[in-house]
């Protein structure tokens, strides 16, 4: 399926959890926020929210500094 991630395009092959697309990325921290079509996703529900095609995620890190 077609999906937008951090702006750039991505075809997904995946069975179409939020889960499997970052496994699929290669993201497995849990330090990140997760927003799907402008709702943020709470890392307790990452394995039931479900893809559909043109779904735009962005994937936001968070870095200390001092």
């Amino acid at each position: 399926m077609k999906l937008t991630v951090n702006g750039k395009a991505h075809k997904h092959q995946g069975g179409g959890s939020l889960a499997e697309l970052l496994d699929e990325i290669g993201l497995t921290t849990a330090h990140v926020a997760l927003i799907v079509n402008d709702e943020v996703i709470p890392s307790s529900r990452r394995k039931f929210v479900r893809l559909s095609e043109g779904d735009n995620i962005e994937i936001v890190s968070f870095a200390g500094g001092g």
